[in-house]
């Protein structure tokens, strides 16, 4: 098309060089001006035809980087990303686990009040033994959040049912909180009670005036949610047996000052002192969102055998993951902190081994 147009103005322009704007007749110089203006007109039209695929990208990508980000945010994070998903990985699997994964949760409330990311997150933790073939632990971990404006709850899920679990994490309706399954039905009222009484929490929110203000993490009392309202934090199947799940829900406005507007709590702390329990040889803790992990620490110096030495190894999963070998178990003197610096989503986490060290030879 570009070639047929660029030889009719090439016609046209020869057409008007014979004839001369200086004809001697009034109808002569009037084919010599129509035949300049559509040879103008003709070789325009060809050049445009030819960069009309560049054109129209150009036209397409400014368009895009216009509209876009506008039109990305009045949309549920749910939508946006989940039309990604389908057109890279295509329709044939479930994404459900990538999309929570990613987004930290739902993504179906367009203010991101079902989701949460932490930026930078640390934890600690400290086990000890309290008698022989018997410890007990204490963790702290501090999540720097992405603003969370949409929400002031906190909530706690425990069930030994593994689905459950599962559904907690992708149809939860709140960003904050942990899950943990316990091993046998008849340990969940005594874990809903352990986690009243052992659960400690702190804040650093910002008020509506723009400051920030930070709370150490202290004893809140936690409330049991009732069957009739789960729904109000989780969304579950019909065929899921309610009375497999336990719900406990902190209020974070309770730290925050009586003459404070909370606009965004910027950042969490929770604080957990386990009960003495059985000396497994391992200790697990796992992200419950989307979170980029700078270092991790242990204090393990009143963690003894009842002869010997212990020895330590860690194994860790992340985005960014080194597996340490089987050599890699070593007797630890002080404390042990493990560097991350990368990504984990729900799923990934740390774990802590130890066992009897050989005697030395």
């Amino acid at each position: 098309m570009a070639v047929g147009l660029a030889a009719a103005a090439a016609v046209c322009f020869v057409v008007a060089a014979a004839v001369g704007p200086d004809g001697p007749s009034f109808w002569l110089r009037l084919v010599y001006l129509i035949a300049v203006c559509a040879g103008v007109t003709l070789l325009l039209a060809a050049m445009a035809w030819a960069a009309r695929r560049r054109l129209e990208r150009l036209l397409s990508d400014r368009l895009v980087a216009l509209v876009s980000p506008a039109l990305i945010q009045s949309m549920p994070p749910r939508i946006v990303l989940g039309s990604l998903l389908r057109w890279i990985y295509g329709d044939t699997t479930n994404h459900e686990d990538v999309l929570a994964g990613v987004l930290g949760g739902a993504g179906r409330d367009i203010e991101g009040g079902d989701t949460a990311i932490s930026r930078d997150t640390t934890a600690s933790f400290r086990i000890w033994t309290v008698d022989d073939g018997i410890c007990a632990s204490e963790a702290e971990w501090t999540h720097q959040l992405t603003g969370v404006r949409q929400s002031h709850k906190f909530v706690v899920f425990a069930t030994h049912d593994e689905r459950i679990l599962g559904l907690v994490a992708t149809e939860r309706r709140f960003p904050l909180y942990e899950s943990f399954c316990v091993q046998e039905e008849d340990e969940l009222d005594e874990f809903v009670r352990r986690v009243r009484d052992a659960v400690q929490l702190g804040i650093r929110y910002r008020d509506t005036s723009g400051r920030t203000h930070r709370i150490a993490p202290r004893a809140l009392a936690g409330e049991i949610v009732p069957l009739r309202r789960f729904d109000q934090f989780v969304d579950l199947p019909d065929d899921v047996d309610r009375n497999d799940l336990c719900i406990v829900q902190f209020d974070l406005w309770d730290l925050v000052h009586d003459d404070h507007v909370t606009y965004t709590i910027e950042e969490l702390t929770v604080r957990v002192r386990g009960t003495p329990g059985t000396d497994l040889g391992w200790y697990v803790w796992s992200v419950p969102h989307p979170c980029y992990v700078r270092d991790i620490r242990f204090d393990v110096g009143e963690l003894k055998p009842a002869y010997g030495r212990y020895e330590f190894m860690i194994m860790r999963s992340a985005l960014r993951n080194t597996v340490p070998a089987p050599s890699a178990w070593a007797v630890r003197d002080g404390p042990i902190v493990q560097g991350v610096d990368s990504w984990m989503l729900p799923g990934h986490g740390v774990t802590l081994l130890w066992r009897l060290a050989p005697d030395p030879a």
